[in-house]
């Protein structure tokens, strides 16, 4: 149990928050580079995006359900945090 929990606060949030600021940092790097090789990169226009979350609402319960039984504080801040970064 010892044990667990230290790889628990080793991993987790904190890693999945460490794994993100990389994965973003390579996103912007592959964007750069493809507008560099002449690519256009357009944004979902605002229909579609509305569309897509419209499908997808009702998924929340669910996640927040099975984040929250996993052990993730707050699922539903966390789900509303992550939406924020994704605009």
């Amino acid at each position: 149990k010892e044990n667990q929990a230290a790889i628990m606060r080793a991993s987790g949030e904190r890693m999945s928050s460490m794994f993100g600021a990389v994965w973003d940092k390579s996103d912007r790097s592959a964007v750069k580079g493809l507008g560099a090789n002449g690519n256009v990169i357009e944004k979902f226009n605002s229909s579609l995006t509305g569309e897509i979350r419209s499908r997808l609402k009702g998924l929340d319960g669910e996640w927040i359900a099975k984040a929250e039984k996993a052990g993730l504080k707050d699922a539903k801040s966390v789900l509303k945090e992550l939406r924020a970064g994704v605009k």
